[in-house]
């Protein structure tokens, strides 16, 4: 979608590469990937919102939620090839206390008030913004780092898209 230049940072993202097998890291991203507060949340969420946000006359709205998705969807994109490439498969599970929890649809939060909804996905991005930078803090491998850092970036871009919304709200 060529609408959702304007909400994307002009930054290149790293590439997959040179990155060795480390089950551990690759577990820890499973949470950033597939957890409660994940990239996969993150996109059922904006989705759904955006169809809602268009249903009530919202359009810039709408389309704003439909971009955010299309960036989670690539930072879901970077995270599989990274756990992958971690040595671990890349499925819809994380672990809370060494247990997997599988993702599910019930993890959205299915709210349709404009209001409520740049609320809920400010929350979302703030708390994905701490997320990345603690798992900055837990990952040594620099090629990870990167990738990391990267999304940390969009993810305070977020923030930043989502206040000057609510603004306006």
């Amino acid at each position: 979608m060529n609408e959702c230049v304007r909400y994307t940072l002009p930054i290149p993202y790293p590439d997959v590469q040179n990155i060795q097998p480390n089950p551990s890291t690759a577990r820890l991203l499973l949470g950033d990937y597939a957890g409660p507060d994940s990239e996969l949340t993150a996109i059922t969420q904006y989705l759904y919102q955006s169809v809602c946000a268009a249903r009530a006359g919202r359009q810039e709205l709408a389309e704003l939620l439909e971009c955010l998705a299309m960036t989670e969807m690539r930072h879901l994109k970077l995270l599989a090839k990274t756990i992958a490439a971690l040595g671990v498969e890349p499925r819809y599970v994380s672990y809370q206390r060494g247990r997997p929890m599988w993702w599910s649809s019930n993890i959205v939060r299915y709210e349709s008030s404009p209001s409520r909804m740049i609320a809920l996905s400010l929350a979302g991005e703030r708390a994905a913004v701490r997320a990345y930078r603690q798992r900055l803090n837990q990952v040594r491998d620099e090629q990870v780092r990167q990738i990391l850092e990267r999304i940390a970036a969009d993810e305070e871009h977020h923030v930043q898209l989502l206040t000057l919304a609510a603004a306006q709200c």
